[in-house]
């Protein structure tokens, strides 16, 4: 499938490969391809990054973070949002966007703020500019309506350690500044100052006027390719389109699940109960993704998911993928999203078996259960090689 994007002058083609969904722009200089960041990718990100905060007022980080910390940023992010990586023909990554949480209170949960940082020697190329519109596209998927930028400005007219090149170019991208924070901002000894500028996205309407079945998801086909189709929650699935569904069960030191009891007014499984969380995948979402998703959601906990499920169960429309954590988590902590969840609470393999007999829990089979407490310690179907210490050695 081909499509043309308006990236500026010097972009000449937007190409989506279906079975990778892979995205590339071929500039007059270099042919980029698009894809998923991944933590394994930190160094070279951190290699891009560094200059910023050394050299330049654009960051206001004063020390280069480890490759550890920026690894566990990226996952941090994943769990959640869109982390794009431009790579150029030469397998090199030459620039990266992501979101991140415009604020952490549940209603602005529909804002995000976005982050683009360049190699010195790609700047200008419309590269940035590709990276924008690429996540924009993502984040619409995900519901997301306002995007923010905050962008470190000199009040000098002329600054060694900052041009107005960002204002620019978000001005550029359709984004308009709507705030400054006047001298905000001290590094190399001088003050800095900061605005915040704003991009709508997306129609501002009532939660109460969207109907049940505006949540949209991605089509896959039986190979778990994307097809680039969507569908809405509640229409019919065709043959052969399937969807994806992810399940999280956190474990506590002790070895037992918590487990959620659904609300009365759910139309599946009401008032029973279930794993940790069960919910779909939206649109432009990864798996992964959704489940960090549905845990902030249903239960307002915020876990970095590492890795891809532990397993996947196919059913007929669609991939059940699991996740599996272990991390001791208070009740007290837990914020129940009401019309989702009535309550939570810990139990053993053998008590959630019993409520599986008396009805009052969703009817999975025993040997599921038993397969998901088996394999909370570890990854694969070996009981020997499996553990996660074995993994780490």
């Amino acid at each position: 499938m081909h499509r043309k994007i308006n990236c500026g002058p010097r972009t000449k083609l937007f190409q989506r490969r279906r079975t990778t969904a892979i995205i590339t722009v071929m500039t007059e200089k270099d042919e980029y391809t698009f894809r998923q960041v991944s933590p394994g990718d930190a160094g070279q990100l951190l290699e891009i990054y560094a200059p910023y905060v050394l050299h330049t007022a654009v960051s206001f980080e004063y020390d280069v973070p480890s490759v550890e910390e920026f690894r566990s940023r990226i996952s941090s992010t994943l769990s959640a949002y869109p982390y794009i990586a431009a790579v150029n023909s030469s397998g090199r990554i030459d620039g990266y966007v992501y979101a991140s949480a415009f604020k952490a209170r549940k209603a602005y949960e529909r804002s995000v703020e976005l982050s683009v940082y360049l190699r010195e020697d790609c700047r200008g190329r419309g590269l940035g500019t590709s990276l924008y519109q690429l996540i924009e596209e993502k984040l619409k998927k995900q519901g997301i309506l306002n995007l923010y930028a905050c962008i470190a400005t000199s009040p000098r007219a002329a600054d060694s350690y900052l041009t107005n090149a960002s204002p620019l170019f978000h001005t550029h991208c359709g984004f308009r500044t709507i705030g400054k924070f006047s001298k905000c901002g001290y590094k190399f000894g001088l003050w800095y100052d900061m605005i915040w500028m704003e991009k709508l996205i997306g129609i501002h309407v009532s939660e109460t006027a969207l109907p049940p079945s505006a949540e949209e998801w991605d089509i896959y086909d039986v190979n778990r390719f994307p097809t680039g189709r969507t569908m809405i929650r509640g229409t019919p699935n065709r043959p052969g389109d399937y969807h994806i569904v992810v399940h999280v069960c956190v474990f506590d030191s002790h070895g037992n699940m918590l487990i959620q009891q659904r609300a009365q007014g759910k139309k599946g499984w009401p008032g029973k109960w279930d794993f940790t969380l069960g919910g779909h995948v939206v649109a432009g979402e990864t798996s992964r993704q959704g489940a960090g998703r549905e845990l902030r959601e249903e239960l307002g906990i915020a876990l970095a998911l590492d890795g891809a499920p532990y397993l996947t169960v196919n059913f007929s429309d669609g991939f059940d993928d699991y996740y599996l954590i272990e991390k001791d988590i208070a009740l007290s902590a837990v914020v129940l999203q009401k019309d989702e969840v009535q309550n939570v609470k810990y139990a053993s393999k053998e008590e959630i078996k019993k409520m599986i007999a008396d009805g009052t829990f969703i009817d999975y089979h025993d040997g599921l259960v038993d397969l998901l407490y088996a394999m909370k310690t570890c990854r694969g179907a070996h009981a020997s090689s499996g553990t996660r210490e074995a993994q780490k050695a």
